[in-house]
């Protein structure tokens, strides 16, 4: 459960009855961290307001406040990674590698032989419930000769999960961040690729939205 305080000026959070609290089972679509943090560093128990009598909190659209975790933050940071959706890796022989980590660590590849894949549970979906939607890992090796790493110096490369892709792209591109303009759309998701500052080519993917 969030506590979103809506965009104004200054306002005397002494009484809370002086400010208007929505209560929300997700966060909206776009909003940004107010600095908040000075203000709340007095809180006593999860959901209590802050100890200072007076904050500005105006240059932001929405602000948040986890009840749970007791701390404020903007929604900006939910456009950010939220797991590992995929490792992959060249060999100049693929099928001996696929083969020696099925021996030795049992890793076995999918009936399309193209990896294997790793299941698994989120803690929670977006309402709460428990556990939540189910989530894969996907582990490949690829031929040193592929051109899907692009560019990289490395010879690996992580598929990293995110909520909202073209969000992230967005903070991204403004931050001066290394962007392939190749996009991929498909039934399990959408797909584009960054540089980190060491040349490393890095995938990211948006799942497919629950209907």
């Amino acid at each position: 459960m969030r506590l979103a305080v809506p965009r104004q000026p200054a306002r005397d959070l002494g009484d809370a009855h002086s400010v208007v609290i929505q209560l929300l089972e997700t966060p909206p679509v776009a909003a940004s961290l107010a600095l908040l943090q000075p203000a709340c560093s007095g809180f006593a128990s999860p959901g209590e307001f802050p100890c200072a009598t007076s904050v500005d909190y105006s240059g932001a659209t929405d602000i948040l406040f986890d009840v749970e975790k007791n701390t404020w933050r903007g929604d900006s940071l939910m456009k950010r990674v939220t797991g590992i959706g995929g490792i992959f890796f060249q060999s100049e022989s693929p099928e001996h590698l696929y083969e020696w980590y099925e021996k030795h660590l049992g890793i076995k590849r999918e009936p399309h032989g193209q990896g294997a894949t790793f299941e698994w549970l989120e803690l929670q979906s977006p309402d709460g419930s428990q556990p939540g939607a189910k989530g894969a890992t996907a582990w490949s090796i690829f031929p040193r000769s592929t051109k899907y790493f692009g560019a990289s110096k490395a010879s690996f490369m992580v598929n990293y999960r995110v909520d909202d892709l073209d969000g992230l792209l967005e903070e991204l591109k403004k931050a001066g961040v290394e962007i392939d303009p190749h996009r991929e759309d498909a039934d399990y998701g959408r797909f584009a690729w960054i540089m980190d500052p060491d040349g490393n080519r890095i995938e990211l993917w948006e799942a497919p939205k629950d209907k």
